[in-house]
């Protein structure tokens, strides 16, 4: 048997990830209308389970109800008929107030909301629920039966939201480093106008220098200022000749 043959029945063989080609602009839509899609499978897919749950708390409220009112086999032990009176009143109550949570429409609400009432629950019927066993027999087997169907309800929801949020998460990512790329190159933009004035200032102080040195040459080559030149030097010499006599002066003195 070939080596990939091997492979393939050891590692299986995974379906190729589909690839989208976008251009850069595009990301944002892309992204609102996977989230859009994300989104109404969530819904559809969920509708039939929320349903079941919502039908299922209805059924369980009526067998509550039934339980509150119900008469006690007169043939049981009086201690047993005694347990149950005292402990009829707290699981009734206990259950009713798991059962009358208000359900929300979203289904990422929902299922928090209907997940704890499926807790709730089980916990009244494991706490005060347990010493109705004997004298309510029937009724508490369609308690637990309900429970049963509120959770293969949750069961029923929990793949596909939990698939929903990860297609979420992927998504968020996708938008924050489009968000990133896109303020870098904001950032990469700034850059490079400012790279662009300053080229045009070292350009403008180049011409300025040229200027100035050029007109420095014109000056030098300037008769005026080979005149100027010659007046300053004959200046010197006066000041130089000053100075000397002004030395000797000193010295006769």
């Amino acid at each position: 048997m070939a080596m990939n043959s091997i492979l393939k029945k050891i590692f299986g063989t995974k379906k190729p990830v589909p690839q989208v080609t976008l251009a850069f602009s595009e990301v944002p839509a892309w992204i609102t209308g996977r989230e859009s899609t994300a989104k109404e499978t969530l819904v559809t897919a969920t509708r039939e389970p929320m349903r079941e749950i919502r039908n299922g708390i209805a059924t369980l409220q009526l067998i509550v109800t039934n339980i509150a009112g119900a008469e006690q086999d007169e043939t049981l032990h009086p201690k047993l008929r005694s347990i149950a009176k005292n402990s009829l009143p707290q699981f009734v109550k206990a259950m009713k107030a798991s059962l009358n949570k208000e359900l929300p429409d979203d289904p990422g609400e929902f299922y928090p909301v209907a997940a704890e009432c499926v807790k709730n629950c089980l916990q009244n019927v494991h706490g005060q629920g347990r010493y109705l066993q004997v004298t309510f027999p029937d009724e508490m087997k369609a308690v637990r039966s309900g429970i049963d169907t509120l959770g293969r309800g949750i069961n029923n929801i929990n793949p596909v939201l939990a698939a929903y949020r990860k297609e979420m998460t992927g998504l968020a990512v996708c938008r924050e480093k489009y968000e990133t790329i896109t303020g870098l190159m904001a950032d990469f933009a700034a850059s490079d106008e400012k790279v662009m004035r300053s080229h045009a200032r070292i350009a403008e102080i180049r011409e300025r220098v040229a200027a100035i040195e050029q007109e420095l040459l014109s000056l030098s080559q300037d008769s005026r200022m080979r005149d100027i030149e010659e007046q300053r030097k004959a200046h010197a010499g006066l000041c130089e000749k000053r100075n000397d006599a002004a030395r000797t002066y000193s010295a006769l003195s």
